[in-house]
């Protein structure tokens, strides 16, 4: 039976796991207090791990036509993954959650890096911490202190 002849149930029961994933990540972050960016990308790493490892392990366990079978839900699964992280990055981003200016062109921030030096990662930290901008920190116009520093790499 071909992917796509599949079952709804099946769709979200695949989806199921990373959502889970997902969420388990942010809220175990957000307990820790971790910085909003640290919480994006466990939420993203928990998320988007070993569905290529399933796959590897059907194909090695089965052969013709089971393995197609076999294959189907790991593939289902990543595509799953796939569709979550990207709604997820989207949200976070918008929500300032990540480095990349929130109010910026989607383009630019997916082309260029926005991660910050050590020396503005602890003004974050500073400001994130007493939830004022320290002095020296530089500022950009919306007022986020260092999470707009960009590194052309192209």
């Amino acid at each position: 039976e071909p992917l796509w002849e599949k079952d709804a149930e099946i769709y979200v029961i695949t989806m199921f796991p990373c959502l889970v994933g997902l969420l388990a990540g942010v809220g175990v972050s957000i307990l820790l207090k971790l910085e909003k960016p640290q919480v994006f990308a466990i939420g993203i790493e928990v998320c988007l791990q070993n569905s290529s490892i399933a796959i590897a392990v059907a194909f090695a366990m089965y052969s013709g036509e089971e393995a197609k079978q076999a294959v189907a839900i790991p593939v289902l699964y990543g595509i799953g993954n796939f569709i979550v992280a990207t709604i997820f990055a989207f949200i976070a981003w918008k929500i300032n959650w990540t480095y990349g200016d929130p109010h910026g062109n989607l383009f630019k921030v997916l082309l260029y890096n926005h991660q910050p030096s050590v020396a503005n990662r602890k003004k974050i930290s500073e400001k994130d911490s007493k939830g004022t901008e320290p002095e020296s920190a530089e500022s950009d116009k919306t007022g986020n202190v260092g999470h707009y520093v960009q590194n052309d790499l192209i």
